[in-house]
């Protein structure tokens, strides 16, 4: 092989290597791709988490371990609840009760829902804060449980 054909096949395998480059950082292609339906998982500063990276995600998130409270005659059965999760986990909180009506507050994080008699109420959060965080009843400021987010 002579010297220009060397030169040549150089050239040739650098321009492939930059075109392949300058696809692989645009996504492959200029089609436009709404007919096929995106499972995008959306950050707190509203941007988008690729397919790859939101599937990776899933797949090293565990499940949410599911926090039962039940509060009878104002008070959590039990005490207080601690709840210790790492930041982004996901909380499942479910509060029920025989006999009190009153207001769940999730401090913090700012959650609310209205607990009934007979009825329970959930939440399903990313604890995106960190830190310790009262969940009281609202209308008595009852403590029924601490939630501790903690780095990774």
């Amino acid at each position: 092989m002579s010297r220009n054909q060397r030169f040549a096949l150089i050239g040739v395998a650098v321009v492939i290597a930059v075109a392949a480059i300058v696809i692989l950082s645009t996504g492959g292609d200029d089609e436009d791709t709404s007919s096929a339906p995106s499972a995008q998982t959306t950050t707190d500063e509203g941007g988008a988490k690729s397919d790859q990276e939101a599937t990776k995600s899933e797949q090293e998130a565990p499940k949410p371990s599911v926090t039962r409270i039940q509060v009878k005659g104002g008070k959590p059965v039990g005490g207080v609840k601690r709840i210790n999760v790492k930041t982004d986990d996901t909380v499942s909180l479910i509060v029920s009760s025989p006999d009190t009506t009153s207001a769940i507050h999730v401090h913090g994080f700012d959650l609310k829902k209205e607990l009934e008699p007979g009825k329970q109420v959930s939440f399903l959060f990313r604890a995106d804060i960190e830190g310790e965080f009262d969940v009281e009843l609202e209308e008595t400021e009852t403590p029924i449980a601490s939630l501790a987010v903690e780095p990774r």
